[in-house]
C-alpha cells in the first residue's frame, strides 16, 4: 500500500483483505450433492455482493482522479495535436524528397544498365559473326568480353538529417484471392496465408449452433456459469 497517491482507510483495507479468506473457502469447498451445489451457488452470490462493494469503493477513490486526468488530457490535446499535424506535414515533404531522389537514381541506373546491355549484345553479335567466319579464337575472346560486361547498380544517396531516420516497411496486399487459394492448394504458398477468420466463424457458430456444417469446421459448445449479487 506504499507510495499510493491516496490514503487507504482502515475500513477499505479490511474490505480488501476479505477476499483472502474467500479464496481459502473456495479451495476447501466440495460440490458433491444437491445440498452442496446449492450452497456453492449461494456462496457465488455472496462473492458477487462483495465484488460490488469493492468495485464501488474503488470507484469512489478513482473517479475524482480520472476526472482530473480527463481535464488535463483535454488541456494538452490541442497543442499536442498541432505538433502532430506539423510533424506529419514535414515527414510527408521529406519522404516526397526521398522518393524523388530514388526516382532519379532508378532513372540513371536504367540508362547505365541499358548501355551495358547494348555493349554486351554488340559483343555477342560480333562473336557470332566471327564464329560464322570460322574465327573460333576471336569468337571465344569476344564472348568472354561479353560475359565480363558488368550491369551497373547506382548506389542510393540518402540525404542526411541529424536525429532522423528513414525506415522502409513492407506489407502484403491481396490482389487475387482465388489465385492465392489456388497457390496454397497446389503447395506453392504456405497454408498460413489462409488462416481462418475466427471472429466470423464464431459468429456463424453462435447463429447456427449444431447446424453449422462445413468441411473442416464445426461449432463447439462451452458452458459457463454466472451469479448475481444479493
Amino acid at each position: 500500500m506504499e507510495n499510493l497517491p491516496v490514503e487507504i482507510t482502515p475500513e477499505t483495507k479490511k474490505l480488501m483483505d476479505a477476499p483472502i479468506t474467500m479464496v481459502e473457502y473456495a479451495n476447501d469447498l466440495s460440490v458433491n450433492d444437491g445440498g452442496t451445489y446449492a450452497k456453492a451457488g449461494e456462496t457465488l452470490r455472496r462473492l458477487k455482493t462483495k465484488q460490488k462493494e469493492l468495485d464501488s469503493t474503488r470507484k469512489d477513490i478513482t473517479q475524482p482522479m480520472e476526472q482530473a486526468k480527463k481535464k488535463i488530457i483535454e488541456l494538452f490535446k490541442g497543442p499536442l495535436g498541432m505538433i502532430a499535424d506539423a510533424e506529419a506535414i514535414i515527414k510527408r515533404k521529406m519522404l516526397a524528397y526521398d522518393a524523388e531522389i530514388e526516382r532519379k537514381r532508378r532513372e540513371v541506373e536504367a540508362k547505365e544498365q541499358e548501355k551495358a546491355r547494348k555493349k554486351q549484345e554488340k559483343l555477342e553479335a560480333r562473336a557470332e559473326l566471327a564464329r560464322e567466319q570460322g574465327k573460333e579464337e576471336k569468337a571465344d575472346d569476344l564472348e568472354m568480353q561479353a560475359d565480363e560486361v558488368s550491369i551497373p547498380v547506382v548506389a542510393a544517396v540518402q540525404p542526411k538529417s541529424e536525429g532522423t531516420h528513414t525506415t522502409t516497411t513492407w506489407s502484403a496486399e491481396v490482389t487475387d484471392k482465388m489465385a492465392l487459394i489456388k497457390a496454397v492448394a497446389e503447395g506453392r504458398a504456405p497454408e498460413a496465408m489462409l488462416d481462418v477468420n475466427m471472429p466470423t466463424a464464431n459468429k456463424m457458430a453462435k447463429a447456427l449452433k449444431e447446424e453449422m456444417k462445413f468441411d473442416g469446421l464445426k461449432a463447439v459448445a462451452k458452458k459457463s456459469l454466472s451469479a448475481r449479487a444479493f
